[in-house]
C-alpha cells in the first residue's frame, strides 16, 4: 500500500528520534529505491542494497557483483520521486548539491526526476539516521559509508516547525467534527472536516501548490566519431509532457498529500488496540463505514491474544465458581 505523507505525519512523534527517522526514511529514500527496483532501506545496510551477490574466489578474496538498476520511467512514479527529492531538500538543505535544491528541482522537475533522483539512491539508511540526529540536535555516529552525496547534519527549526503545525492541522482534519444543531448534514459519501480547518488547508494549497506542465526529458552529450561538433551540442532525449500538481513549500507538500486522501472514501481509520491513525483498504473500509473496529497487523495479534487470555480467565473463574 502506498504510504500517505500526511497520515504518516499525523502518527509520528516529531520529538522522538526513532519515530521521526522512520517517517523520513519512508518518504525520502524508500520511494526512490522502489522506483529504481532496489531493496527497501534497512538499518545497518551499508552499501549492501547495491550488491546482487558475493562470490568467494579460490584465494579467499570476496568479490561483490553490483546489481543493475534503472529508474522505471512512468508518470505513475513521478509524484513519489519528486516529492521525495523536495522533502529531503527542505529538511536537509545543507546536504544537497545546488542542482538538487528544491528551487532547482522545481525549475526542471522532469529532468530532476530522471537524473537528480540518483542522489537519493546513493544514500544508505545510516546516512539518513545521521541527518535526522542532526535535525533534532543529537550527536549520532557518522556511518562508515555515506555514498558520494554531501552529508552535513544540521538543526532545522523552520522545517520542524512546519511539520509540527501541519501535523496539528492534519490531526484536526481527521478528528470528529463537533455537531452543531444549526448544521444539517447531507451525506453524499464525502469526508467531513471542520470548516475552519478546511479553509486553512485550502489556503495553503491555493498559494503553495501549482499546476505544472512537466517536460519529461534530458539533455545529454553523445560521442559521435563522425561529428566534430559532438562535444559542443547536447542531444535532447524527451519522453513527452504531462500535467502535475507540484508543491512549492513543505506545508504545501503535506496539504497536497492530504487532499489526495480525500478522494478515497473512508480511507483512514483508528486502530482499536493502540489508538493510532492508520490507512485502510478493502474489507477494512467496510468495517470503518459500519463503525466496526480495525487493527494494525501487529495490534490485531495482540488484541487476539488479550481476547483469548480473557476468555480463558472467564472460563477458569466459571469452573472455580461451579466447584465451589
Amino acid at each position: 500500500m502506498k504510504h500517505s505523507l500526511a497520515l504518516d505525519l499525523a502518527a509520528t512523534d516529531l520529538a522522538d528520534y526513532d519515530s521521526l527517522l522512520g517517517f523520513v526514511v519512508a518518504h525520502t529514500i524508500a520511494p526512490v529505491r522502489a522506483a529504481y527496483g532496489l531493496p527497501a532501506p534497512q538499518p545497518a545496510e551499508g552499501h549492501s542494497y547495491f550488491v546482487e551477490r558475493t562470490e568467494k574466489h579460490a584465494d579467499g578474496m570476496l568479490v561483490e557483483h553490483i546489481r543493475s538498476y534503472n529508474l522505471k520511467e512512468s508518470t505513475r512514479l513521478f509524484d513519489p520521486v519528486i516529492r521525495a527529492l523536495l522533502l529531503f531538500g527542505w529538511l536537509f538543505p545543507k546536504s544537497v548539491m545546488p542542482s538538487e535544491s528544491p528551487e532547482r528541482v522545481l525549475e526542471a522537475p522532469g529532468w530532476s526526476v530522471l537524473l537528480q533522483s540518483l542522489s537519493l539512491v546513493d544514500r544508505p539508511y545510516e546516512a539518513i539516521a545521521h541527518l535526522v540526529g542532526g535535525l533534532l540536535g543529537l550527536s549520532t555516529p557518522r556511518p562508515w559509508w555515506t555514498g558520494s552525496s554531501p552529508l552535513e547534519p544540521a538543526a532545522n527549526a523552520t522545517a520542524l516547525a512546519d511539520l509540527a503545525s501541519m501535523q496539528e492541522l492534519v490531526r484536526s482534519a481527521l478528528s470528529a467534527v463537533t455537531e452543531d444543531p444549526h448544521t444539517h448534514l447531507i451525506d453524499i459519501g464525502l469526508h467531513r472536516i471542520d470548516q475552519v480547518v478546511a479553509w486553512e488547508l485550502d489556503e495553503i494549497a491555493r498559494y503553495d501548490v501549482r499546476r505544472r506542465f512537466v517536460w519529461l526529458g534530458t539533455y545529454e552529450f553523445v560521442d559521435d566519431d563522425d561529428s566534430e561538433a559532438s562535444d559542443s551540442f547536447p542531444e535532447a532525449f524527451e519522453r513527452g509532457v504531462f500535467a502535475a500538481d507540484l508543491p512549492e513549500t513543505l506545508k504545501g507538500l503535506i496539504a497536497l498529500d492530504y487532499s489526495e486522501q480525500l478522494g478515497n472514501d473512508h480511507s483512514t481509520g483508528r486502530c482499536a488496540e493502540c489508538g493510532a491513525l492508520m490507512e485502510v483498504d478493502g474489507r477494512q473500509q467496510g468495517r470503518v463505514r459500519r463503525g466496526e473496529p480495525v487493527y494494525h497487523p501487529d495490534c490485531r495479534e495482540e488484541h487476539r491474544l488479550v481476547y483469548f487470555r480473557r476468555k480463558s480467565r472467564d472460563r477458569y473463574a466459571q469452573v472455580r465458581g461451579n466447584q465451589a
